[in-house]
C-alpha cells in the first residue's frame, strides 16, 4: 500500500513538473501581416505575438529580425528566416507557430496632392501685395503625395523657388521637414490671376475727347496681363481726356488718357518778357497745347515771329532772358 502510494506522488510529480516545464516554453505566433516603424530595425515583437514568462518574452521579443521598410513600403519575410534569428540569439528552443511568411508595411503619414494644394495656396496669398486686387489662384501642375514617417513631428513648410511672388506662374517648392531638415520635397505650378474693378469705356472714346460719366463705368475685369488699369479709386473726378481712341468695352489704362491741356493750340495769351528788372506783356497766339510748366510755341502779335514760351497759369507764358 506504502509502495502504491509513492509510486503514485512520483508519477503526479513528474505530471506537474512536465505541466509547469510545458507552460513555460515561450510561444511565438507569428502575425501574417504587421505595420512596423521605419525609424528602427524589424524585431520579433513587431511580428509576433509571444506567451510566455514576461522577462523572456521581452527578451525574444528585442531580438532584431530585418532592416525596416521605407515608409509606405512593403516587404516579406518567411518563418524560417525568423526561427533562424532566434537561434542565433539562443532562443533555438522556442515554439514558433503562425503564419509561413510575415508581410511588412512601413507605418506612414500620407500627405494628398489636395492638403498640399491647400496649404500652397493660404501660403501664396499670404505672400501677395495687400491691394485693392482680387486674387484668384489655379494649380497648374499639382504636387505629387507625400509618404511620410509616421511622426506628428514633421512639418509641411511651402517655399518660393524664386525671390518673389508674382501676378502669373510660379513654382512652389513644398518641404517635409523633420529635426529641421528636409526629408521629402515635392513642387507645384501655380497661376495667380487679379482682377480689379476698372474704368472701362462705356462707348466709343474719340481722341481728345474728355472722360465723363456717360462714356465710362467701373467693371470688375481680369487685369493680370494690364500694365496700368485705371482702379476704381484713382478714377475719382479727374478730368481726363483720352490720348487716342478708345474702344467701347475697352479697360482704360493710366497711358490712355491725360489731363486735357491748360493751353491749346489758337488761343490767346498773355506772353510776358522778363529781362531782368523789366517785363514787357504783349498778346500772342499758341502754337501747341500743353500744361502749366511745359515749353511750347507762341506767335507774338507785335512781331509775328514763333518762339518758345514756358505755360505759367492759364491763359499765360513767359520768356525769361
Amino acid at each position: 500500500m506504502k509502495r502504491a502510494l509513492v509510486i503514485s506522488i512520483v508519477v503526479l510529480g513528474i505530471l506537474v513538473v512536465g505541466a509547469v516545464g510545458h507552460a513555460a516554453e515561450p510561444k511565438v505566433t507569428l502575425l501574417p501581416e504587421a505595420q512596423v516603424r521605419t525609424d528602427r530595425p524589424v524585431t520579433v515583437g513587431d511580428i509576433a505575438k509571444i506567451d510566455g514568462p514576461k522577462a523572456v518574452s521581452q527578451k525574444i521579443g528585442q531580438v532584431v529580425v530585418t532592416g525596416a521598410p521605407l515608409p509606405g513600403g512593403k516587404r516579406s519575410i518567411e518563418s524560417e528566416y525568423v526561427k533562424l534569428k532566434l537561434g542565433s540569439a539562443g532562443f533555438g528552443d522556442v515554439k514558433l507557430v503562425g503564419a509561413a511568411r510575415i508581410s511588412l508595411t512601413g507605418k506612414c503619414r500620407r500627405v494628398s496632392p489636395k492638403v498640399l494644394e491647400d496649404a500652397i495656396k493660404d501660403y501664396a496669398m499670404g505672400l501677395l501685395p495687400q491691394s485693392s486686387l482680387t486674387y484668384e489662384i489655379e494649380v497648374e501642375r499639382s504636387p505629387r503625395e507625400m509618404v511620410l514617417p509616421d511622426d506628428a513631428s514633421i512639418e509641411i513648410k511651402p517655399r518660393l523657388f524664386g525671390p518673389t511672388i508674382h501676378v502669373g506662374v510660379n513654382t512652389i517648392a513644398i518641404d517635409a521637414l523633420g529635426s529641421g531638415r528636409a526629408i521629402c520635397t515635392t513642387s507645384a505650378v501655380l497661376r495667380i490671376k487679379s482682377t480689379a474693378v476698372v474704368l472701362v469705356a462705356a462707348e466709343t472714346i474719340a481722341q481728345g475727347q474728355a472722360l465723363t460719366a456717360q462714356n465710362t463705368k467701373l467693371e470688375a475685369r481680369d487685369v493680370t496681363r494690364l500694365k496700368d488699369p485705371i482702379l476704381a479709386g484713382a478714377a475719382g473726378d479727374a478730368n481726363w481726356v483720352a490720348r487716342r481712341t478708345l474702344q467701347a468695352g475697352s479697360v482704360i489704362g493710366a497711358s490712355d488718357v491725360a489731363l486735357p491741356p491748360d493751353i491749346r493750340a489758337g488761343d490767346q495769351v498773355t506772353l510776358s518778357v522778363k529781362c531782368g528788372a523789366v517785363a514787357v506783356r504783349t498778346g500772342a497766339e499758341a502754337r501747341q497745347d500743353g500744361r502749366i510748366g511745359d515749353s511750347i510755341r507762341v506767335r507774338s502779335s507785335v512781331s509775328n515771329d514763333e518762339v518758345r514760351a514756358r505755360i505759367t497759369g492759364p491763359g499765360a507764358v513767359e520768356i525769361v532772358r
